[in-house]
């Protein structure tokens, strides 16, 4: 709502849950890949400026971020939050799996800043819409429960980027779809 008050619009437990699911999300980029840097390494470690480009590829994200973030409330504003979020979610999901087909590292840091750009409008669209859809009782109870919810997504999604880890460079990419 243009107040700022939020509404009671009929949103439950179903809705809720699938924002706070989202708004994990934009932490992903960074869980996914952490244990996985060794691996980058091996496969990436000879080519020139690798030392700079591999740890680029865990933290372009937080650029992407960075530099869409600001805009991502006015773009909102044009079109709408839940088309933007819905939107946003098929960019990561598209841009975050485009790792397991691109052999050229700048390409896959190129990659990692989309996803990033996506992971800005996801968290600045998921939050707006728990305070669009709830009260600020119930929502303050939802953004509770979010706090809680990253530590265990985030020990979740580590551990079986790890697994996946040991399977190859490339599959931990798989968990962005």
């Amino acid at each position: 709502m243009a107040d700022g008050r939020g509404a009671e619009s009929g949103a439950g437990t179903a809705v809720a849950l699938g924002l706070l699911l989202a708004l994990q999300i934009p932490i992903m980029p960074i869980v996914i890949l952490g244990p996985n840097l060794p691996q980058l390494f091996r496969q990436f470690g000879a080519l020139p400026q690798a030392d700079l480009l591999v740890p680029a590829i865990m933290t372009a994200p937080s650029l992407g971020i960075a530099l869409l973030a600001p805009l991502a409330g006015l773009i909102a504003d044009r079109i709408g939050h839940r088309p933007l979020l819905v939107g946003a979610l098929a960019l990561f999901a598209l841009a975050g799996l485009l790792p397991l087909w691109l052999d050229r590292l700048p390409a896959i840091v190129a990659a990692q800043v989309v996803v990033g750009i996506g992971a800005a409008a996801i968290m600045t669209n998921g939050n707006a819409l728990l305070a669009d859809y709830f009260a600020p009782q119930a929502r303050d109870r939802w953004l509770g429960l979010q706090s809680m919810l990253g530590p265990f997504f985030s020990t979740a999604v580590g551990i079986s980027a790890g697994l996946l880890g040991t399977l190859g460079w490339r599959e931990p990419f798989a968990l962005n779809a």
